[in-house]
């Protein structure tokens, strides 16, 4: 089985519908699909953060290569 990856921002504590919306949607993956990892980009460090785009494109590859997994990336991580 593979695993789910999910990249979010706010888990928790979202800001707008559409975070809402994905954190819903994590939610239900997490109950439903037993190998779910979130990673919630407002937890890193902040200069992990800033360069964001940098570090989508550096656990996608990582996950990718490393993993057997499918990759959900949510829309406000731009």
């Amino acid at each position: 089985m593979k695993e789910l990856i999910i990249f979010t921002m706010n888990y928790k504590n979202p800001y707008t519908g559409g975070i809402k919306y994905i954190n819903s949607f994590a939610d239900y993956a997490k109950e439903n699909y037993p190998k779910t990892t979130i990673i919630d980009f407002a937890q890193l460090p902040w200069l992990v953060r800033r360069f964001r785009l940098i570090t989508i494109i550096y656990f996608y590859y990582f996950f990718l290569k490393t993993r057997n997994c499918y990759t959900v990336v949510d829309h406000a991580l731009h």
